[in-house]
C-alpha cells in the first residue's frame, strides 16, 4: 500500500468521525427532548388512570366493550420501528420478540394482522405476506398526540367490530441510556396492570428524569361509591379511549427516546472505531514511511560505496 493511499484512508476515517460525532450529538439532544415529552404528559395518565379506578369501583368497567375479554381467535399487533438504521440492533430486537410471541401464541398469517410504525417493521412483515391493517411512515419526534388518534381509533373500531379478539404493542422500552429493551403490552382490552405499568415505565431507572416522582397511583380499593355527573357509563365512555391514546402515544414516545439513545451509542462506537482506525493507519503510514526513508539511505550507502570501489 503507498503513502498516499494510506493518507487517503487517514483522511476518509477522520471525515467519517465528523459526521459519526455530530450523529451523536444531533441524537444526544432528541433523545432528551422525547423522553421530556412523555414526563409532560405523565400527569394526565396518571390522573385519568386514578378516575379510572375510582369509576369502575363504582360500576361494572367490564360493561364497556374495551374492557371485555374474549377468547383470542385472532390478535392483532401493534409494532413501532425507526424508519431509519444506524441504531444498533434496536430494530432487530423488536422483531425477534415478536416473532418469538407468535410462535409462543401459534400466531400465523391466518389469524393476526398488524399496524405498523416505522419503516423498518414494514419492510420486515409485508416481505413475509402478513395482513397490514395501516401503515405510518415518517412521524417527526414531535408528532402531536392527535395524529397517534388515528391509530388508537383504528384499533377501537376493529375491536368493536371484533375483527380482533385482543391488541398488543410492541416497542422498545427506554430504560437508561445505554440500555433499551424490546417489550410487549396488551393494550386492548384495556387492563390497570398494563395501562399502570405503561405510565411507570415512563420514568427511566437512570439518568436525568430517574428522581421525578411527584405522581403516584392512588388506593381506591376501600372506596365503593361515587356520584358522577352526567354518568359513570358516559365517563368511561369518554375515559377509556383516551387511556388507549395515551398508552399508544407513550409507547411511541419510548420508541423514539430508545431509537435516539440507541442510535447515539452507535455513533459514539463509531467515532471510538474511527479513532482507533485512524491510530492503527498513522502507524502504518509511519512504518511505511520509515521503512521507504531506510530503503532511500541504504540506496544512497550503496551507490556511495560502489562509487568509491
Amino acid at each position: 500500500m503507498s503513502l498516499k493511499s494510506i493518507k487517503n484512508k487517514i483522511r476518509s476515517v477522520q471525515k467519517t468521525k465528523q459526521v459519526t460525532k455530530a450523529m451523536e450529538s444531533v441524537s444526544a439532544v432528541k433523545m432528551r427532548k422525547s423522553q421530556k415529552a412523555a414526563l409532560d404528559t405523565r400527569h394526565y395518565a396518571m390522573h385519568a388512570f386514578n378516575i379510572l379506578k375510582r369509576v369502575s369501583g363504582s360500576i361494572d368497567g367490564k360493561g364497556h366493550f374495551f374492557m371485555e375479554e374474549r377468547d383470542v381467535k385472532k390478535t392483532c399487533l401493534f409494532v413501532i420501528t425507526s424508519d431509519k438504521g444506524l441504531a444498533g440492533s434496536l430494530n432487530s430486537a423488536v422483531i425477534k420478540s415478536i416473532v418469538r410471541e407468535m410462535a409462543k401464541n401459534g400466531l400465523n398469517k391466518d389469524n393476526s394482522g398488524f399496524i405498523l410504525i416505522g419503516r423498518k417493521g414494514y419492510e420486515y412483515f409485508s416481505k413475509r405476506g402478513y395482513k397490514i391493517e395501516r401503515y405510518y411512515e415518517k412521524l417527526g419526534d414531535d408528532a402531536p398526540i392527535d395524529l397517534l388518534k388515528d391509530a388508537s381509533d383504528l384499533m377501537a373500531k376493529l375491536y368493536e367490530n371484533k375483527e380482533y379478539d385482543k391488541f398488543d404493542i410492541f416497542y422498545t422500552d427506554f430504560i437508561s441510556t445505554t440500555e433499551q429493551e424490546a417489550i410487549s403490552r396488551t393494550v386492548l382490552p384495556i387492563k390497570y396492570e398494563e395501562v399502570k405499568k405503561t405510565i411507570d415505565g415512563i420514568l427511566p431507572k437512570t439518568g436525568k428524569y430517574s428522581k421525578v416522582r411527584d405522581l403516584k397511583i392512588e388506593n381506591t380499593e376501600d372506596v365503593k361509591l361515587y356520584l358522577f355527573e352526567p354518568g359513570a357509563k358516559e365517563i368511561l365512555k369518554e375515559l377509556l379511549p383516551f387511556l388507549l391514546n395515551i398508552q399508544v402515544y407513550y409507547s411511541f414516545l419510548e420508541a423514539k427516546a430508545s431509537e435516539h439513545s440507541a442510535r447515539m451509542v452507535a455513533m459514539k462506537n463509531a467515532s471510538d472505531k474511527a479513532d482507533e482506525l485512524s491510530r492503527d493507519l498513522k502507524l502504518i503510514f509511519n512504518k511505511a514511511r520509515q521503512a521507504a526513508i531506510t530503503k532511500e539511505i541504504s540506496e544512497i550507502t550503496g551507490g556511495i560505496e560502489a562509487m568509491v570501489k
